[in-house]
């Protein structure tokens, strides 16, 4: 379940070659592919996906959908890749800090920064999520997208993001859930949580290689994760949402859905109603979402 070591490593990712800032990317992405062992197809999908930045993109717009601040921020880019996140949050007018175990993607970050008109600013810190070396309460917004499922200790990197969080800020997370029935590196069928030794036979009759679902993935889960992030001390945005509903049925935009809460506030206490209402709510989540492949979670540090 837990990977042997740290996938990525400077040797591995860092050209040695200064230039070509494109083409690094490229040999990044083509040297992640080769352990992989899948085709050239999806080696230029990743390419162009990493170019474009859609998917940090997509986190940040969503982020400021839900009324979380970007411009201005301290960011910890937790696990940043190749720095599509970090780029794009300064671009936007945050100071992003990334965070990467390996000095190679380090490498790609930094120049990435420095190719954009004018040069970005932007920190990048070589460690490893489980020991991050900054104080308490340093950051304003914590984002992590697609890393929990690739570091030892899943529970030790969330707990060293609530730590360097200031208290009421938020943390946005994304990664795999390997209760789902997909695969989603080597992109292939999957059953949940299959047991790493039939997953390398099963890999290696696809033509596929099974080094990296042995070395760099940890098999995380939507109840796994969920549970390790109320162990925190975080707080689901999605259940505040609930509790303020029940507190300020008027929030509702729906009449009939108004006017149900209301009556049942008649009927029931505040409090009671809303344990009746979060237990509902997790019921219907955990059974639409349970085998859903990805796991996002928007959450708050309580307020001092």
């Amino acid at each position: 379940m837990k990977p042997k070591r740290e996938f990525f490593s400077a040797n591995q990712l860092s050209t040695g070659r200064k230039g070509d800032l494109e083409l690094k990317i490229l040999e990044a992405i083509q040297n992640f592919d080769r352990t992989l062992g899948v085709g050239q197809e999806l080696t230029m999908q990743s390419f162009k996906k990493q170019l474009s930045r859609a998917t940090a993109a997509t986190a940040l717009n969503y982020l400021v959908s839900q009324g979380v601040a970007i411009e201005g921020a301290r960011v910890l880019d937790l696990g940043a890749g190749m720095g599509k996140l970090s780029v794009e949050a300064a671009l936007r007018g945050a100071q992003p800090v990334a965070v990467e175990p390996g000095d190679g993607f380090g490498e790609i970050i930094r120049e990435r920064l420095a190719s954009e008109k004018g040069g970005l600013p932007g920190a990048i810190v070589q460690a490893a999520g489980e020991q991050l070396p900054f104080e308490d309460g340093c950051f304003d917004l914590a984002i992590s997208l697609q890393v929990l499922e690739h570091v030892t200790n899943p529970y030790q990197v969330l707990q060293e993001a609530f730590r360097v969080l200031k208290p009421g800020s938020y943390f946005y997370l994304t990664c795999e859930n390997y209760l789902s029935f997909w695969e989603p590196h080597y992109q292939v069928a999957w059953l949940p949580l299959m047991p790493k030794p039939l997953g390398s036979f099963y890999l290696r009759i696809r033509g596929l290689s099974p080094e990296f679902l042995n070395t760099s993935i940890t098999y995380t889960t939507l109840p796994g994760v969920r549970s390790m992030l109320k162990r925190c001390g975080f707080i689901s945005m999605r259940e505040q949402r609930i509790k303020s509903i029940v507190e300020s049925p008027s929030l509702l935009r729906s009449r009939w859905r108004r006017a149900i809460v209301i009556v049942m506030r008649r009927l029931i206490s505040v409090k009671l109603l809303t344990r009746l209402a979060l237990m509902f709510a997790l019921m219907i989540d955990s059974t639409t979402n349970l085998f859903t492949p990805g796991i996002r979670e928007l959450l708050q540090k309580p307020h001092a």
